[in-house]
């Protein structure tokens, strides 16, 4: 009796070696869990207080165009997508002060680029009346306080802007001898002018706006 219980004792024994060496043992296949990383709410900062918004490029553009032209840059853009408002009145005070100049000093050769034939005829002839009697100006653009667009529109293949500016103008006269006959060395005079642009907008490539018009407004 003694004997069979040692016998049912080393079987029991050896029975345990043999399932913890297959079940308490990893073969590498086991699948590991973890825990998933809970996900963070997001955090959406809120503002401290109520933001200002820029002036709308509507507003901007509302401060170079009268109510009444824009109809006309309308009609513009729908015949030339490219064309840009800002750029424009960037380029017309930019035409500004290098056709006076030019005009100034009796450029020919500048103010042809600029302008067209008939304004080349009214300013040649102020032109010569001036070299006539001797004359030469020494005049500077001091500034430009605004150029605003009065007048847009199309007419056939050429688009037409009219640009009214507020600007102050030194103005000398010299004659023959170099002595100042007018104007003043130390004083800048307000000046206002409306002029008008017109450029071909079918032409390929586009043609440069030339001044079409002058006019000293009262």
């Amino acid at each position: 009796m003694v004997v069979e219980i040692v016998v049912l004792v080393v079987v029991a024994a050896m029975l345990c070696v043999w399932l913890y060496n297959v079940l308490g043992s990893r073969t590498g296949h086991e699948q590991s869990f973890t825990k998933p990383v809970e996900a963070s709410p997001a955090v959406v900062a809120q503002p401290s207080g109520q933001l200002e918004r820029p002036a709308s490029e509507e507003k901007k553009r509302d401060e170079i165009v009268l109510p009444e032209a824009w109809d006309g840059i309308r009609r513009i853009v729908s015949r030339d997508s490219h064309f840009d408002l800002t750029a424009f009145i960037e380029g017309a005070k930019t035409a500004y002060g290098k056709i006076l100049d030019a005009f100034w000093q009796g450029d020919r050769l500048k103010l042809s680029d600029m302008i067209s034939k008939d304004v080349m005829e009214a300013f040649e002839h102020v032109i010569k009346n001036r070299e006539t009697e001797g004359h030469s100006l020494e005049n500077r653009l001091i500034n430009i306080d605004k150029a605003v667009v009065q007048k847009a529109g199309v007419d056939g293949d050429n688009a037409i802007i009219t640009v009214s500016y507020d600007a102050w103008i030194s103005t000398i006269v010299r004659n023959q001898e170099g002595i100042m006959v007018a104007g003043s060395s130390a004083d800048a005079l307000p000046t206002h002018d409306v002029w008008t642009f017109s450029r071909n907008i079918r032409q390929e490539p586009k043609t440069s706006w030339l001044l079409v018009e002058t006019l000293a407004a009262s």
